[in-house]
């Protein structure tokens, strides 16, 4: 009968460490930190990662493992990242829908300008081709994804409830009609 198992000594590496040097753990390692540069690839994103080879901790031979760098992103305070695509919400005045419009919005890059067509209806998406995050290990890039909601006043001017008033009186009479409720 045979058996096999690691040596309680050197574990498995075939030395042992003689002379400890002073602030080392027992295998006789010394812990430090280091900063390192690294380039981060174009187009990652929350969840990816990427091997640095060589650049973890040393074994009791001198060699060195490898380093592992986790990818997280940070919350925005306009956009939200689904795959490669941007999402953005805007709050637009009645009126812009109406009549359509064209309104700067915000990118990742700076701004563009977003023509809202005349008779868009609350929370129709709009895309602007090319505004995305890069996509990883490519040249090409995600979509931004507007979505249009209008933004209903809490409060009205004198003008404003007399003009609306009077929409009001030829809205009032035309149907309202009913529809399945979509996710």
């Amino acid at each position: 009968m045979r058996s096999a198992s690691v040596c309680p000594e050197c574990q498995g590496y075939g030395k042992t460490v003689d002379k400890i040097p002073s602030g080392a753990d027992k295998n006789g390692m010394i812990k430090k930190e280091e900063t390192i540069k690294i380039k981060i690839p174009v187009g990652v994103e929350n969840g990816n990662y990427m091997t640095l080879d060589s650049q973890g901790h040393e074994d009791i031979n001198g060699n060195a493992g490898d380093l592992y760098v986790f990818f997280e992103e940070e919350e925005h305070e306009h956009f939200s990242r689904y795959g490669n695509d941007v999402l953005l919400q805007a709050k637009v005045g009645y009126s812009h829908v109406v009549f359509g419009d064209k309104i700067d919005i915000p990118t990742i890059n700076g701004h563009a300008s977003l023509k809202i067509p005349s008779g868009l209806q609350p929370g129709q998406i709009l895309r602007i081709k090319g505004k995305g995050f890069p996509k990883l290990g490519k040249t090409s890039r995600g979509d931004q994804l507007i979505k249009i909601q209008v933004n209903v006043p809490k409060s009205l001017s004198k003008d404003e409830k007399r003009i609306i008033k009077e929409y009001y009186q030829i809205e009032k009479d035309k149907d309202i009609k009913f529809e399945k409720f979509e996710d």
